[in-house]
């Protein structure tokens, strides 16, 4: 207890470098705090549900004509209940629609947007989920719904007054049939309402509205490699899978554990890896910067250790004090780190894309702990163990050694983690930028549109588009059933002689005016016209005429949907979807194909898209489709949402690297002014000797510069390494050119020079006499 008296007396006493080392281990703590407790948040995934070791995703991996197809859980209908009925290993099967979707719901006057997710029968029996009201077999009806705890509490008042009650959406009548609980946050399924998805699977057959996701609770001990070839035994048994294959298409299966569903995707993986990174390369940071402040006090306390061993003090007790004193600012920190993480919730939760009692749950106060505990083995126990072995003479004397070789380590590694991180910063910044600003191949500027309008009917959408060609400042207007950013379906084009596929592609519906409208040229033939639809004619892109070997595609007859089709134009290459994805073979057809619900309308506009426009016409849009769901939206920020994970992550490496930069300097001005009050005399001697205030900023420059220059380099090389790997889950990438690399490093180093002149400016114009009279 002595010591820890004494270490409260001597923190209360210098309290100057005590606030520094508090400010920097507060800012380690509140930045890698927060990124080990998300990580641990995205790896725990999917861990809650009962026996979850026996719970599976069924996967296809498809490949036409011997080239690798679409990869994913999204399967055909009837596997979920044929597997239940033939495989004795299948405890239980579900079937659920593979997206969640916002869905607007209206009880009396009150209206609300909630995440909506379709589900068979035996959903949340498969699944574990507790259901607290109501029976799931009754998801059998179409208008059953079953609403989570928390809707029915905040909608309903509790979940006893839910059950029975009715919800409209899309002029549909729904009864609430259930209540389940709440869903974890940790959970790739999110959603507060189940709707039957029995209207959705009426017709599903085994090749034909492949949108289901099929999950599968097998028994203990199943073998899950037998599985595929399980699978191919009973599509053979229920349709003529080597036709299929004979026509150049295969499917093969394959299940997934659902524990494996988010933390084992590779972006994730990836994503997960760079966070920890920063986090250790921040407390790292901040530890050393709190070792390379206590060290520089060496010559301070030298003599006040040797008093204590004066009077009877072992190593230990030394030892000790100095675990006692780094203990108790770390506490001091964690506190002041608790009071910035409440205050700045809400922007936190922003970034981590959460709760911040989701990623602070109790299953992740580990994380609090072992950071703590970290920090513990890096502050404490070096100081310690170099304060602790300093010999008893030291009262009489002064003490002389400054420990430069620890110093410079600790700044070496500090400017090498800050060359790291603003590095990094660099290449995700710039990815970032080329996104948003890179040729698409089409025009989201002055483009409005308003999606998912599926209760107007054809001459519905007809009208209500030729009403706003009229408006003021309407250029265009087209109906189609995908904008570029859409999930366009699937289909293959057969040549129409051999029966033989020719190729896969995306394909959509859309109107005349839809190239004009998102600006999009056409290079080759001509655009559809009023016969278009009756000489079944169809649009290509220029992936498409690659993947195809053909110069000149105008005229080629297709296979197309079990018609024969035409080729008539070609359009350059867009960006589909997001850079995330490589451009695929496209086709267009003509608005009345029936296979396609063309409910999105594109309106392109020569004036300013201001609030108060979009607030006119919306209320215009609300009169001509008696719906208050729709609305237009800039399509700019449709496409910009794409990239809202990249753009959270950059802020993410943002707020780390401006953290590291400020604990590094906080590090370099203590190193400085040890360094100049080292010195002192021997500047002052130089100076006298002929030497400018320019020679002595030289002189501690160039020292400065064999610290910084091979860190900086070595930090270059790890954010190379890092930034490449980032960057493998995209498409298009910017290239790591090294003008970004030299231009960072040479950024950092002009910073580092700037704060060692402002730092020992005053030094080196000081009158040389005062040194040495001190001296």
């Amino acid at each position: 207890m002595k010591q820890l008296q004494y270490v409260i007396r001597y923190l209360l006493k210098t309290r100057g470098n005590n606030l520094i080392k508090i400010v920097s281990l507060t800012l380690g703590l509140f930045v890698g705090l927060i990124l080990f407790a998300q990580v641990a948040f995205e790896m725990s995934y999917d861990n809650f549900y009962p026996d979850k070791e026996q719970l599976y995703l069924l996967h296809i991996k498809a490949s036409v004509q011997g080239k690798d197809g679409f990869e994913g859980g999204v399967v055909h209908a009837p596997f979920a209940p044929t597997m239940y009925r033939e495989f004795p290993e299948v405890i239980s099967a579900a079937n659920a629609y593979a997206f969640s979707w916002e869905r607007r719901f209206k009880w009396g006057e009150t209206t609300f947007e909630e995440k909506t997710l379709s589900v068979d029968s035996l959903f949340f029996q498969t699944m574990g989920f507790p259901v607290l009201e109501g029976n799931p077999e009754e998801l059998k009806m179409e208008d059953a719904v079953f609403v989570s705890r928390s809707f029915a509490e905040k909608v309903f008042g509790n979940i006893m007054n839910a059950v029975g009650q009715r919800l409209i959406s899309d002029e549909q009548t729904y009864q609430v049939r259930g209540v389940f609980e709440d869903l974890p946050k940790n959970g790739h399924l999110q959603f507060e309402v189940a709707t039957s998805l029995t209207s959705w699977t009426k017709g599903a057959g085994w090749r034909n509205n492949d949108a289901y996701a099929c999950y599968l609770r097998l028994a203990s001990g199943t073998d899950i490699n037998t599985i595929p070839d399980k699978i191919r035994e009973m599509r053979l048994r229920h349709y003529d899978v080597e036709a299929l294959e004979r026509e150049g298409v295969r499917w093969d299966y394959y299940v997934k554990p659902v524990t494996e569903l988010h933390s084992g995707d590779p972006v994730v993986h990836r994503t997960c890896l760079i966070l920890s990174l920063l986090a250790f390369s921040l407390l790292v940071a901040s530890a050393l910067n709190y070792v390379l402040i206590s060290i520089s006090s060496l010559a301070t306390r030298a003599k006040s250790v040797g008093v204590h061993k004066c009077n009877g003090a072992s190593e230990g007790n030394i030892f000790a004090m100095f675990i006692y004193e780094t203990f108790v600012l770390i506490m001091v920190s964690l506190l002041i780190t608790i009071v910035l993480i409440l205050l700045f919730q809400k922007q936190i939760e922003v970034l981590v894309k959460t709760d911040l009692s989701a990623i602070f749950s109790l299953e992740h106060w580990w994380v609090v702990g072992a950071v703590i505990v970290v920090l513990m083995l890096i502050t404490g126990i070096i100081p310690a163990k170099i304060f602790s072995s300093l010999p008893v003479s030291l009262v009489f004397r002064s003490y002389k050694d400054s420990k430069r070789t620890w110093k410079r380590s600790l700044l070496f590694m500090q400017f090498g983690g800050v060359s790291f991180l603003m590095t990094l910063l660099g290449v995700i910044v710039l990815q970032y930028h080329m996104m948003l600003n890179r040729e698409l191949g089409f025009d989201t500027e002055g483009v409005i549109c308003t999606e998912g309008m599926y209760t107007l009917s054809k001459n519905e959408l007809q009208a209500v588009k030729h009403e706003f060609l009229s408006y003021p400042g309407v250029e265009s207007a087209t109906l189609t059933q995908n904008l570029p950013t859409g999930r366009w379906s699937g289909q293959s084009m057969k040549d129409p002689v051999t029966e033989e596929i020719l190729i896969h592609t995306r394909f959509t519906s859309a109107d005349s005016s839809y190239f004009k409208t998102l600006g999009i040229r056409i290079l080759m033939g001509r655009n559809f016209n009023e016969e278009s639809w009756e000489r079944r004619e169809v649009i290509v892109n220029q992936t498409f005429v690659r993947q195809l070997n053909v110069e000149n595609p105008i005229g080629m007859r297709v296979s197309y949907f079990d018609d024969i089709y035409t080729i008539c134009g070609v359009v350059n290459d867009f960006q589909y979807r997001s850079f995330f994805e490589e451009i695929p073979a496209i086709a267009f057809v003509p608005i009345e194909f029936p296979y396609c619900n063309s409910a999105t309308l594109a309106l392109r506009l020569n004036r300013e898209i201001t609030p108060e426009l979009l607030i006119d016409m919306n209320e215009r849009l609300k009169e001509l489709s008696h719906k208050e769901d729709y609305m237009f939206t800039p399509y700019f920020v449709t496409y910009a949402a794409y990239y809202k994970d990249v753009r959270l992550f950059r802020d993410s490496v943002i707020v780390a690297g401006l953290i590291m930069l400020v604990i590094t300097l906080l590090g370099l001005f203590g190193y400085i002014t040890d360094e100049v009050h080292r010195r002192s005399k021997e500047i002052a001697i130089r100076k006298v000797n002929g030497a400018t205030s320019m020679d002595i900023l030289r002189i501690l420059s160039v020292n400065i510069s064999f610290i910084a220059i091979p860190s900086i380099l070595i930090g270059l090389g790890f954010a190379y390494m890092v930034g490449t790997e980032w960057l493998k889950q995209f498409a298009v990438k910017i290239p790591l050119s090294i003008a970004l690399f030299a231009g960072c490093g040479f950024i950092l180093w002009l910073i580092i020079q700037m704060c060692l002149v402002l730092r020992a400016w005053n030094v080196a114009n000081e009158n040389p006499v005062k040194s040495i009279k001190s001296e």
